[in-house]
């Protein structure tokens, strides 16, 4: 792995083991951050992976749009689609 692409791994993993501990705290707002962070995890990785693959994701991107990026480039559709899309409902929920 490139060290600029293993950095940016590293850095999700960072942000998601935040959410995890701040999630731990266990009152709304911890609950809340947590999510927020969780999605920026997941976020952070997505964008690695388009980066790597040399896929350019549009600017006005949406979260959910990572599949059919993948998907379109011949590559195989990465997985957990459906789960993705409800941490990305209820983030929508809670910051709309």
């Amino acid at each position: 792995m490139l060290p600029d692409m293993h950095k940016r791994v590293v850095n999700a993993k960072y942000v998601l083991e935040r959410a995890a501990g701040i999630q731990a705290e266990r009152n709304e707002m911890s609950l809340s951050v947590s999510l927020l962070l969780m999605h920026d995890a997941v976020e952070l990785l997505m964008l690695a992976v388009l980066d790597h693959l040399q896929l350019a994701p549009k600017k006005n991107r949406e979260f959910m749009d990572f599949w059919t990026l993948i998907r379109d480039a011949g590559r195989p559709e990465p997985p957990d689609k459906i789960p993705m899309d409800s941490l990305n409902k209820l983030r929508v929920g809670l910051k709309h």
